[in-house]
Formats: structure tokens, sequence, C-alpha cells
């Protein structure tokens, strides 16, 4: 291989994973997702490179990296989840109230209508019971 690679090597093997594994385990609450999923790709990528000639002890940890990482996205898409099904309770909430304020202006509406219409009603038929009684009249008093 590459001598830059060879002195590259070690730092890459224990500074990644020194990265990663704090970061998974208690740096995690605000990430967004996909973030962790671009880490696990990176790390997945890296490893072969310095799989061969790693310690038992630095594949280890390269995996706990990897376990991080895979922690950190499943937190991050669960997070998401949850304040979307947030978002939309709130929003079905507020759709609810309007409906509700919509149906109770109707109920009043239509209430007001039949009330009017129970007055033309009444008014019509005392104008036609009048009409009635004195053409009853008139019709009598003719004979």
């Amino acid at each position: 291989m590459y001598p830059l690679w060879e002195k590259c090597r070690p730092v890459i093997v224990w500074v990644l994973p020194a990265i990663f594994v704090p970061w998974g385990s208690g740096g995690c609450t605000s990430s967004n997702p996909g973030k962790g999923g671009l880490l696990l790709a990176l790390v997945a990528t890296l490893m072969p490179l310095i799989w061969e000639k790693a310690a038992p002890f630095a594949k280890s940890a390269w995996i706990l990296a990897l376990f991080m990482c895979f922690l950190v996205e499943y937190k991050a898409i669960d997070k998401d989840r949850k304040e979307f099904a947030e978002q939309q309770s709130q929003a079905r909430e507020g759709q609810n109230r309007q409906f509700s304020n919509l149906l109770n202006q109707e109920k009043q509406d239509l209430k007001e209508i039949l009330d009017q219409e129970g007055r033309n009603l009444t008014a019509y038929w005392t104008i036609n019971n009048a009409f009635q009684s004195n053409s009853l009249r008139e019709s009598q008093s003719a004979k």
C-alpha cells in the first residue's frame, strides 16, 4: 500500500470510532433522519480499508461505531415520526374545532329560518282565515 496510507491507518482505526461511539451513545438526540445513515455508510465504507490489519479490539470498536450510527438513525427516524404524528394530531384537532363551529352555525341558521317560516305560516293562516270569514259572511249576506 501507499506509505501515507500506512501512516494514516492508526488514526482512522481509532479516531473515527472514538468520534462515532460517544456521538451515538449520548449526543444523538438532536439528529435529523439521514445523518446516522450517512455516517453508517461512511463507517461501513472505511471498514474494509482497515479491517485486515486492525487488532481485535479495533475491530470491536468499529462494530460498536456501526451499531451507534444505526442507533442514531433509528432514534432520529423515531423522533421524526413522533413529531409528524403530533403535528397531524394538532391539525386534526383544529379541523374538528372548525367543523364543530361550522355545524353549530348551520344549526343556528336553520333554527332561525324555521322560526321565520313558522311566523310566516302563522301570518298566512291568520290572513287566510280572515279572508275566508269575510268571504263566508259576504256569501251568506248575498243570499
